[in-house]
């Protein structure tokens, strides 16, 4: 699962000291600011609904939910860097891209083991 969070700061990081999280031992957790936004993942669902609800709940509301707005350009630029990697696949596929092939070892002709006598 994944939270995502906006907030005021447009880099940094934040992160949370290792203890008891709803009777479960969470260990140190530590998540980047990344363009105004914070993804909250890696943990388990319970870990995960704390730390949302700490940073939720700093003081001078430095971190928000995103707005249904901001969800769906998101949400378009995830589709958008989906389908260009469905387009890059695509594209290379269709071009038979054997640079494999070229790289690959030479394999020198089999040789008779059989000497000839008389020679």
């Amino acid at each position: 699962m994944e939270i995502l969070l906006m907030c005021k700061n447009s880099s940094g990081s934040v992160a949370f000291s290792a203890g008891l999280v709803e009777g479960i031992s969470a260990p140190t957790r530590k998540y980047l600011i990344e363009g105004g936004a914070i993804t909250l993942s890696g943990y388990s669902d319970a870990i995960l609904h704390h730390d949302c609800e700490e940073l939720l709940h700093m003081p001078s509301g430095l971190y928000r939910m995103p707005t249904p707005a901001e969800q769906e350009a998101m949400l378009q630029k995830t589709q958008q860097a989906s389908q260009l990697q469905e387009n890059v696949s695509a594209t290379t596929t269709e071009q038979g891209d054997d640079s494999d092939t070229d790289n690959a070892p030479v394999t020198p002709p089999a040789q008779d083991s059989k000497k000839k006598s008389g020679d």
